[in-house]
């Protein structure tokens, strides 16, 4: 599957209201590949139009990396009284386990794709080792403090 075609394709057609997909992954095994489908689908009229109806997403086993696969399954709406409940956030404090959540951010427009460690992690783009948590801040934070009264 080519999912840089699929996006101007789901674009075309506005009264689309079910989309499916699974079993599949990216013709050229670049599973990063899938935020065309993703973007597709945070732009559609019936997630954020001017009237939005909702659009039911299934993902049935999709392959996002070498590790996993998605299943996933919503209907995605600005509007609330239409859209399926949201996921909440996980306790994972990188958001690097929480798969629907950060999903959910990027359907919403909530995050951009560069900055959502979760989705880029389910898509195999993203180095863990650079990702740093508060803690890890703290900690050198407090190395960087000791150190400065040693000098003096």
């Amino acid at each position: 599957m080519y999912p840089v075609l699929m996006r101007p394709w789901l674009g075309n057609m506005p009264n689309l209201r079910y989309f499916k997909l699974g079993g599949t992954r990216p013709s050229r095994g670049l599973y990063v590949e899938w935020h065309h489908i993703f973007d597709a689908i945070r732009d559609h009229p019936n997630v954020s139009g001017p009237s939005p109806k909702g659009l039911a997403v299934e993902f049935g086993h999709m392959r996002s990396a070498h590790w996993t696969r998605m299943i996933y399954r919503v209907v995605i709406c600005h509007d609330s009284s239409i859209a399926t409940e949201r996921h909440t956030h996980d306790t994972d404090p990188d958001g690097l386990n929480d798969e629907n959540y950060s999903l959910e951010k990027h359907f919403y427009n909530e995050l951009r794709f560069k900055g959502n460690h979760g989705l880029r992690y389910l898509l195999d783009d993203l180095d863990v080792d650079m990702v740093e948590s508060d803690s890890e801040d703290d900690e050198d934070e407090e190395w960087v403090e000791s150190s400065g009264e040693e000098e003096h």
